[in-house]
C-alpha cells in the first residue's frame, strides 16, 4: 500500500514536471520572448560596433573621416566599461570567484 502511493506520487511529479517543461518550451519558442531571453543572457555590445564603426572610418581615404574615427574609437573604450552586463558574464564571474575561494581553502 505504501509503495503504491509512493509510485502514485511519483508519477504525479513526473506529470507535473513534464507540463512545465512543455509550457516553457512553448512560451520561450515565441519569437518576442526568444529575443528577449537572447537579450538578457547576452546584451549587444555597443562599444564594438563603435569601435568598428571607428576602424572604417579611419581606413576611408577621405583624410576628413579619420578625425571623427579616431574619436568613435576612444568612447569604444571609454563605453567598455559601462556596458550592461549579461548572465554569461555574471555566470563566468561567478565561477572564477568559487575556483578563487576553493583555492584559498
Amino acid at each position: 500500500m505504501e509503495k503504491a502511493k509512493l509510485a502514485r506520487a511519483a508519477v504525479d511529479a513526473f506529470v507535473r514536471a513534464s507540463h512545465d517543461k512543455m509550457e516553457a518550451s512553448r512560451v520561450i519558442s515565441d519569437d518576442r520572448a526568444s529575443k528577449s531571453v537572447r537579450l538578457a543572457v547576452k546584451p549587444p555590445k555597443v562599444a564594438s560596433s563603435l569601435k568598428k564603426a571607428g576602424i572604417v572610418l579611419i581606413l576611408t581615404p577621405d583624410p576628413l573621416t579619420a578625425v571623427p574615427g579616431v574619436a568613435m574609437i576612444g568612447a569604444s573604450y571609454a563605453m567598455k566599461r559601462r556596458e550592461a552586463i549579461g548572465l554569461e558574464d555574471v555566470i563566468k564571474q561567478a565561477r572564477k570567484t568559487v575556483s578563487d575561494l576553493e583555492s584559498l581553502l
